[in-house]
């Protein structure tokens, strides 16, 4: 917990973007076709990523939902054996994006579905679990991994830093490819879906996604 301090102050400086964006996502809860607030959502994002991120975030929209179809879609879900997936967290900033990843998360989907949360880490202390667990009404899992070079590769021969990518970038994108698979935590699910922690939902999901994997037999898909 050593970094908490961290997370208070990244979080004074974010957090007043951050809110009025949830503000604006869960207002889509109880208006779901009103097309001002998607235009609003636009604006804000657009003027967060110029100041902030130099243009280049990135984000995706579909255009505003018929509310007319709701209850037929609603109708087609049905819940499969599956979970929601993170792997956090390099710094402070990190863990503070993680926090409000899953708060919109909840409320445009999971509130709804009450798919268990599985977060894979490597130095969370109980008072960042405590954190994440009292911003969730969802089932968290927390599993504590230890990254390590492989046994085929000589450790005198890999570098920190290869192409502009950290050791623990390249540990992460690893145990994504490779090591999720078979860790024992994921063998009770037929599907997961995979957040970064700077994954926002920031409209309902009206379909489920893995209900609708499972109606197409399909295999792997993006949103």
């Amino acid at each position: 917990d050593v970094d908490e301090w961290k997370w208070a102050t990244t979080q004074s400086l974010q957090r007043p973007w951050v809110q009025s964006l949830y503000d604006l996502s869960a207002s889509l809860q109880d208006s779901p076709s009103r097309g001002q607030t998607y235009t609003d959502l636009r604006e804000h994002l657009d003027e967060h990523c110029n100041r902030v991120y130099n243009n280049t975030c990135e984000w995706q929209f579909s255009p505003p939902f018929d509310s007319k179809n709701a209850e037929t879609i609603l109708e087609t879900n049905v819940k499969q054996s599956a979970a929601i997936v993170y792997v956090c967290c390099a710094d402070a900033q990190e863990f503070q994006d993680l926090v409000w990843s899953i708060k919109f998360l909840d409320l445009n989907f999971n509130q709804y579905h009450n798919y268990p949360i599985l977060i894979f880490h490597e130095n969370f202390g109980g008072g960042q679990q405590n954190q994440i667990v009292q911003h969730t009404k969802s089932e968290v899992r927390f599993h504590k991994v230890h990254w390590k070079i492989p046994d085929f590769l000589d450790p005198n021969y890999v570098p920190r830093w290869y192409k502009g990518y950290s050791l623990g970038f390249r540990h992460m994108i690893r145990f994504w490819t490779v090591g999720i698979w078979e860790h024992p935590a994921m063998q009770e699910f037929k599907y997961y879906m995979r957040l970064d922690s700077d994954s926002f939902l920031i409209g309902r999901l009206w379909k489920d996604p893995f209900s609708f994997m499972a109606e197409a037999g399909f295999k792997f898909g993006f949103i």
